[in-house]
């Protein structure tokens, strides 16, 4: 059943009252009262009070519930509100439309009185889109309607009421058109038989077409480059949205032109610009090649100052948006003037002569474009029929168009003879074939021009002229010599190929006369024949040589002319048998698609194949920047982010143009780093079409490299080595380029890209793949060696660069971080590792990017996730795959946030121990292997661990929320702490001129060698937080978290990414405020119970008769309200005293007193002694009867024996913990007296009783 297309629909409207509305800000100060009264009419209002100069909220309606049917185009939205005011002077303040839930920036409000009676005033149209473009799902959408906003303007008059009763919408839509089909319109005339070719675009390439499967041939007058194609699927794109456009796309078809009646229809769409030219539907002389006329009023068709018209036009019927082309401006002749979006029609013409007016329309309605429109817009149908059945006495034109009603007549011309007449000119005769074309014109405006459903019946319609091999072909000389024997076979000529050529290099070309696919032996029995050879540039692709096509070989590409040394005239004889070799061709440009034109005059044929020339090669390839490729000093860049420069200079013949605009490419494999760098690395980035010039084509293009160090680009002289690849090149390497998974026919797309691309692929295969040879190929015999006579397929450099360089890394990355407590003794430490969590505020749920080392029972400090934004510590209950599931639910909210499993304590002045992993990575995140201490690449060593200076690792310690202040932050900058800004309100027992320490407070020390290997290195290092000369603390959490950073800054100021580069323990970013300015300066990556500790040893007093028990304790200082205190430390377990042998012991006993002697008594047990939460004790030995007196004990902890001890005599050896020393001055070894028989100044009772 056949489906007859009727054109374009009749518009429709859908009215519609809205479910739901509401006050909503954004504009005015006074709210709606009941807002939901304005869903119907029904006198029911909602209203609003204004008194002078004043606006009301926006009243909203939604919810219209609107069905428009999919596919359908929206014309136009109308807003009717019905309204009312108490009295004179309330006015609109907006009318605007609402998409998806939003109030829409187009104000369609009018300046209009609200009537004292309630009535409806309409805001919008049926052809009004409100600024923009609606599609159906827009309209059908729950939340499309509209807001208004009412306003009192004047200063006297007092209060209003404003009143609405119903804002109802109608939308204006015209439905989807009926299933296009290829069959003649409804309105051709009766009796007539017609013939339909149609084309709807929707394909990808606009070559062939479905239209004799054929091409269309696009042609242009303007300087632009572009040409007519399918952009999007079902448009043909005559012109961008870009300035001073002319194009012509030629229907490939022939029209007889007297007796004919034609009917050319299709839909029109120009849009998303800003209101011009337009476009126009030709008929010219099929004999002349169809070239656009004139760019902006004259549509292409008619001429302008300077510029000629149409070739060959007959007739130029245009859609006008702008209004130029019936204006007699500009060198166009006749017209009534400037009609804006109307419909006119020129005459004939030629060159600068004629295309006058002949007739057109007042400015329509609705318009012809749409250029607020972002996608193709209006798509009102048009035909134009020609009818010339009545040649030669008249041919007649119209002109209709269907904007959803059918067919509406815009323009009718019944003899175009007697019109042009009636202008004062003669119409041009009809020619013998007419090609119809469509033009597309921009000029100062633009629009984006579009056709689309093309449909062209007509009594007789011809396919384009060709479609056989046309008598002759050229072939390449390596099959043969023509001109001795034995000469080509016939079947080379067939199917045979013309080789790639090489820039300055001669070759010759064998040609063939052929009939029935045979050589005409006998195409001279006496005299000669000239046949001519002409190679013309096939670059635009008119020359079709393809014989099966039926448009092969056509006039636009045997009108070409011949390319500077690509034309040779041969004299055929009897003596040649049909065949003869020409001489020498010789072009000193370079072409991407060269065709032979074979012609003796009467018959004129095309090679069936195209072949390209190339340059020599490339040379030199420089930088403009990348010039350092040394080990140090600038410039210096970014691996793979900062881009540097790249010039290439194709090798070319001097005082020839160049020719060649190709892309060049950077061939990775080739690249070769520069000593001392080892590794090489990949250049990203393109090269740009070269810019052609004479001798040589120039490209320079934007790069990045991955690597640090410097690079060189390989290259070789062709003469002695054509297979090693080049650092440039054009062409593909096989090897890298079309590995596995790349299949074949992607490579061969490849290869096409490329300037040999009609040579290399593999259906051609005329040239030699990865060979960079220059000359040809001539080992061996045409039937032995299947590269016989050909060249290389690639070409690039011929000599190596120089370095380029210095490259650096992008950004170093923190792999790990571990924070060893209690460092000095061994069997205490434990480690915090780092890793980056989420926390939802209320929830007790931690997502951890690592596990590792986390288990239940651990305790773990979340940055920023406690109350205030203090940091949050709590236990883990459970862990599974990266949740945990803490004790303490969240009360803030932290993405990224640092969490660190937090274990034991370490006193002031003891050290903690360090150890950080590092990456240095380029801008991929990948590893810079040549930044290495071995290559003297690397810049970052261990030369300095503070400040923040180039090549220093930026260690810095802080503790945050000092004393539970949330905001309020200690700064270890210096020997002296610093407060943060947030610390005003510190409690007044804390010291406001805080402690100064012997040294910075926090101090690194014992730092390992930074070795930095392929782009990774650790670093070791022992941290103090040096006490201060009165005790402060303890940092444990409750009274502020002690936390290390780290910011490290190599020599080439090199540092952290501020963000995470998703495969560190950086965290979101820096996350660590360690001065008084504001913002997080480093990246955490240790947390510690940082406490203030001494050793007190306790007096005792006892029998002699028995042992006597020292008391001893391990203390640290705990701040309170009251100031603070020392306090046994209950988590240490872990300090000891050794009292072995006399040699090793940490005690001294001296000042023996009263009846007491040296020797009678002695400290037990002979062993180590180890404190068991924050307590230990020693025994004296009973010195026995009549031994009373008191001796002094004491440990030696300071490094130097007997050091700031006055009244300690010197232990065996010392202890090692000058963290545990006190005193007025912290400096002090603990000691006690025992005392044995007395207590103060009477003896000591001791009484034993048995039972």
């Amino acid at each position: 059943m056949a489906l007859i297309w009727s054109g374009q629909a009749s518009a429709a409207t859908q009215t519609m009252s809205p479910t739901t509305c509401s006050n909503v800000t954004g504009t005015g100060s006074l709210a709606w009262g009941s807002p939901g009264n304005a869903l119907a009419n029904d006198t029911s209002y909602a209203t609003v009070s204004l008194n002078d100069s004043q606006v009301s909220n926006y009243l909203q309606c939604t919810g219209y519930g609107f069905t428009i049917p999919a596919g359908a185009t929206i014309n136009g939205v109308t807003v009717n509100v019905e309204r009312m005011a108490t009295n004179s002077g309330i006015q609109d303040a907006a009318m605007r439309l609402v998409r998806a839930g939003t109030i829409q920036s187009t104000d369609r409000s009018t300046t209009t009185a609200y009537p004292t009676t309630s009535a409806y005033e309409a805001h919008g149209g049926a052809a009004d889109l409100w600024g923009g473009s609606w599609t159906v799902a827009d309209i059908n959408n729950a939340n499309f309607g509209a807001a208004m906003a009412a306003a009192k303007p004047g200063s006297t008059g007092g209060a209003r009421t404003a009143s609405v009763d119903h804002i109802e919408i109608t939308v204006t839509y015209t439905p989807p058109a009926a299933p296009f089909s290829c069959t003649p319109p409804p309105n051709t005339p009766a009796g007539l038989s017609l013939t339909c070719v149609c084309d709807t675009f929707g394909r990808a390439s606009l070559n062939p077409s479905t239209i004799f499967g054929a091409n269309w041939i696009v042609s242009t007058s303007d300087s632009t480059g572009i040409l007519p194609s399918i952009v999007n699927s079902g448009y043909l794109r005559l012109t961008n949205n870009t300035g001073n456009n002319a194009k012509a796309a030629t229907v490939p078809g022939i029209f007889p032109a007297a007796g004919n009646y034609i009917s050319v229809e299709f839909q029109q769409y120009a849009y998303n610009g800003s209101g011009a030219d337009g476009i126009a539907v030709t008929l010219s002389d099929y004999s002349v090649p169809a070239v656009p006329g004139a760019y902006g009023g004259s549509l292409g068709y008619a001429q302008k100052t300077g510029i000629v018209g149409f070739a060959g036009g007959w007739i130029g019927v245009a859609l006008d948006e702008y209004g130029n082309y019936q204006n007699p401006t500009e060198g166009r002749i006749g017209g009534p003037g400037f009609r804006v979006d109307s419909v006119g029609m020129r005459g004939s013409g030629s060159g600068m002569l004629g295309y006058n007016w002949l007739g057109g329309t007042a400015t329509l309605n609705p318009q012809i474009d749409n250029n607020t429109s972002s996608t193709p817009s209006l798509g009102y149908y048009y035909q134009v029929v020609v009818d010339a059945r009545n040649e030669p006495a008249s041919t007649a034109v119209a002109v209709n168009r269907d904007t959803g009603a059918g067919y509406a007549s815009l323009i009718s011309i019944p003899n175009v003879y007697a019109a042009a007449t009636a202008q004062g000119f003669t119409q041009a005769p009809v020619p013998s074939n007419w090609q119809i074309s469509f033009t597309g014109s921009t000029g100062g405006s633009t629009n984006i021009h579009e056709i689309g459903s093309l449909r062209i019946c007509a009594s007789t319609i011809w396919p384009p002229s060709g479609g056989t091999a046309s008598g002759f072909n050229a072939i390449d000389e390596a099959y043969g010599n023509a001109s001795v024997s034995p000469r080509v076979p016939v079947q080379n000529y067939l199917n045979g190929h013309i080789y790639m050529k090489v820039v300055g290099t001669p070759f010759k070309l064998n040609v063939a006369a052929l009939a029935n696919n045979q050589i005409q032996t006998a195409y001279v029995v006496s005299g000669s024949k000239s046949v001519t050879v002409k190679l013309v540039d096939n670059s635009d692709g008119a020359c079709v040589l393809d014989s099966t096509q039926p448009n092969y070989c056509s006039a636009a590409c045997t009108s070409k002319t011949a390319v500077t040394g690509g034309s040779q005239t041969l004299t055929f004889t009897s003596a040649y048998l049909g065949q003869q070799q020409s001489g020498d061709f010789t072009l000193n440009t370079a072409y991407k698609n060269l065709a032979a034109i074979i012609s003796d005059g009467t018959v004129t044929a095309c090679s069936t194949d195209a072949f390209s020339v190339r340059p020599l090669g490339i040379t030199p390839v420089t930088s403009a920047n990348a010039t350092n490729a040394g080990t140090s000093g600038l410039p210096i860049f970014k691996a793979g982010s900062d881009s540097f420069s790249l010039t290439a200079t194709t090798t070319g013949i001097a005082g020839n143009p160049s020719g060649y605009t190709g892309v060049l490419k950077v061939n990775n494999s080739t690249i070769q780093a520069i000593s001392p760098a080892t590794v090489a690395g990949t250049v990203a980035g393109t090269f740009p079409a070269a810019t052609p010039g004479t001798p040589s084509s120039v490209a320079t293009g934007n790069f990045t490299y991955s690597e640090v160090g410097a690079f060189l680009l390989p290259g070789y002289n062709p003469a002695t080595d054509v297979t090693s690849p080049r650092g440039v090149f054009d062409g593909v390497a096989t090897a890298s380029e079309c590995a596995t998974p790349v299949t074949p026919a992607q490579c061969d797309a490849f290869r096409a890209a490329t300037w040999t691309g009609v040579d290399s692929v593999s259906s051609k295969g005329d040239c030699i793949l990865d060979s960079y040879r220059n000359t040809r190929d001539t080992s061996g015999s045409f039937s032995t060696n299947p590269n016989y006579g050909k060249f290389g397929c690639s070409f690039g450099l011929t000599t190596t660069t120089a370095g380029f360089g210095r490259f650096v890394p992008d950004h170093f990355s923190l792999i790990s971080a571990q924070t060893r407590q209690r460092s000095d003794i061994a069997s205490a430490y434990a480690m915090t590792r780092e890793t980056t969590g989420t926390v939802v505020a209320g929830m007790s749920q931690l997502t951890v990017a690592d596990m590792t080392d986390f288990v239940v029972g651990d305790a773990v400090v979340v940055f920023g996730a406690g109350t205030g934004g203090k940091d949050l510590l709590a236990s883990v209950t459970a862990a599974a795959g990266n949740l945990l599931t803490l004790s303490t639910p969240a009360s803030i909210g932290v993405t990224a946030a640092p969490v660190f499993k937090r274990l034991g304590f370490t006193y002031m002045d003891e050290p903690l121990q360090l150890v950080l992993a590092l990456e240095a990575r380029n801008a991929a995140g990948g590893k810079t292997q040549n930044y290495a201490t071995s290559t003297g690449l690397a810049k970052l060593d261990n030369s300095s661990l503070t400040g923040t200076a180039n090549n220093s690792w930026g260690l810095s310690g802080v503790v945050n929320n000092l004393y539970g202040l949330a905001g309020c932050r200690a700064l270890f900058s210096g020997v002296t702490t610093a407060y943060s800004s947030g610390c005003a309100a510190l409690p007044a027992s804390v010291p406001t001129a805080p402690y100064a320490a012997s040294a910075a407070r926090v101090s690194p020390s014992n730092t390992g060698a930074v070795i930095w290997t392929a782009g990774a290195t650790s670093l070791a290092t022992n941290v103090t937080l040096k006490r201060a000369s009165k005790p402060d603390g303890a940092f444990n959490f409750t009274n502020g978290t002690f936390a290390l950073g780290i910011w490290p800054k190599d020599g080439d100021g090199i540092t952290l990414l501020s963000a995470n580069d998703g495969s560190s323990l950086q965290g979101a970013a820096k996350s660590l405020d360690v001065d008084a300015a504001a913002g997080a300066d480093v990246v955490a990556v240790g947390v510690a119970d940082m406490r203030f500790g001494r050793m007190r040893f306790s007096n005792a007093y006892g029998s002699e008769l028995l042992d006597l028990s020292l008391p001893m304790e391990v203390q640290y200082w705990n701040w309170n309200s009251n100031g603070g205190a020392f306090a046994r430390n209950t988590l240490d377990s872990s300090t000891f005293l050794v009292n072995t042998a006399a040699a090793a012991t940490n005690f001294s006993l001296s000042n023996y007193r009263r009846g007491l002697a040296a020797g009678e008594t002695s400290l037990l047990p002979a062993a180590i002694v180890t404190f068991s939460q924050g307590a230990a004790s020693m025994r004296l030995a009973r010195p026995g009867a009549g031994n009373s007196g008191s001796v002094k004990v004491c440990a030696d902890l300071d490094a130097a024996a007997g050091s700031g001890d006055t009244t300690c005599a010197a232990a065996g050896a010392v202890a090692n913990l000058p963290y545990l020393q006190g005193g007025a001055g912290f400096n002090v070894d603990p000691s006690a007296d025992a005392t044995f028989g007395t207590f103060k100044s009477g003896p000591v009772i001791y009484l034993r009783e048995g039972y």
